[in-house]
């Protein structure tokens, strides 16, 4: 026998199992029905998760683009940066290299003003160097004039015979018509007077020496004193540098300017004159 209770859990089934109005079984509907439900439910919740995953990859396709344009945005500020610095480090250069030519050019300008300036100065120089030599040459002319005038004054020849008929004197070959003629003498002081303008031209760091060897060439009497005078004169003064032969002559001229003994004039009272002012007035 069938238990009552399962007995009437069957027919409850059964009965809520029927239709109301056809009384036909619609257990199966309703699974089917809610079959479909959950399936609809399934694909809708798929497609809500499809388009959230949509909606998530567009978001980081989105930030992928914005971060792509940021590193792009970065990328050209660094590339201008970049420009910015090495248009200022042309710029620099530019200025560098301007200022170096200017300077350059500054140098070179003072190296012309320089270069002219010592043509200008060599120039003025060589001008009274010229001046100084055609005034001495002029002087000479005038003297060499006077001396001429005096030869045909008092011997009736011109100096350079004169001096000709001289030489042979001195030198033992003088004839009858040499020894005729008077012998002229020239002043001493104007002798000295020519020799300290030739000194103080000539050899200025040595000037007191030189007019005491002019003085030695005064005192000569024979031909034989004046040859070793000038001898040692020539050695001393025309040798750049010093050497065993130039001491040799240079004590040979001490020994002939001390031979004439210590002179007894007193020359700390001697005034200077100046020749030039006296013979002008």
């Amino acid at each position: 026998m069938m238990d009552p209770k399962r007995k009437q859990r069957t027919l409850t089934f059964k009965i809520f199992g029927k239709d109301s109005v056809s009384g036909e079984t619609v257990h199966e509907e309703e699974d089917a029905q809610e079959v479909e439900d959950v399936q609809e439910e399934e694909n809708v919740q798929e497609e809500d998760d499809v388009q959230e995953v949509d909606d998530v990859q567009e978001v980081d396709d989105k930030q992928e683009e914005d971060d792509v344009w940021k590193v792009e945005d970065t990328h050209e500020d660094d590339v201008q940066e970049e420009d910015d610095v090495q248009e200022e480090d042309d710029v620099q250069e530019e200025d560098d290299v301007q200022e170096e030519d200017d300077v350059q050019e500054v140098k070179d300008a003072q190296e012309v003003e320089d270069v002219q300036e010592e043509d200008d100065v060599q120039e003025e120089d060589d001008v009274q160097e010229e001046d100084d030599v055609q005034e001495e040459d002029d002087v000479q002319d005038v003297e060499d004039a006077q001396e001429d005038a005096i030869s045909h004054a008092f011997c009736q020849t011109n100096l350079s015979d004169l001096l000709q008929k001289y030489f042979n004197i001195v030198t033992g070959k003088g004839t009858v018509e040499d020894f005729s003629h008077p012998i002229l003498h020239r002043c001493l002081s104007h002798v000295m007077k020519n020799a300290k303008t030739l000194c103080k031209k000539h050899v200025p760091s040595h000037y007191k020496l030189a007019m005491h060897t002019f003085g030695l060439l005064t005192s000569a009497s024979t031909l034989a004193e004046l040859d070793e005078m000038l001898l040692s004169c020539t050695v001393l003064f025309s040798s750049p540098c010093s050497s065993e032969n130039v001491e040799k002559h240079f004590k040979n001229l001490q020994t002939m300017l001390t031979a004439f003994g210590v002179s007894t004039v007193n020359d700390s009272s001697i005034v200077a004159e100046d020749f030039e002012v006296l013979s002008k007035l």
